[in-house]
């Protein structure tokens, strides 16, 4: 649904198909945004490693996690 740029990072490029609803598209760029957080963190090195299965799980459960917050805050 979107991909975030490893050589230019910040640059996040979203797919059709995160247009899909609002709830789709906020899940899209909360995980892509995680993504841009780790790479800063760790560097781009880190994250293409063995590591990348951890970085996608925790971008998966940042995801949820923030929505599902906002979510109820919303009401």
């Amino acid at each position: 649904m979107g991909c975030t740029d490893y050589d230019n990072i910040g640059r996040i490029d979203l797919f059709p198909n995160a247009f899909i609803d609002e709830e789709q598209l906020v899940r899209t760029l909360v995980h892509e945004k995680c993504h841009v957080q780790q790479l800063k963190e760790y560097g781009k090195k880190y994250v293409l490693q063995e590591n990348l299965n951890e970085m996608e799980k925790e971008a998966y459960s940042f995801e949820k996690e923030w929505y599902e917050l906002n979510k109820k805050v919303k009401k």
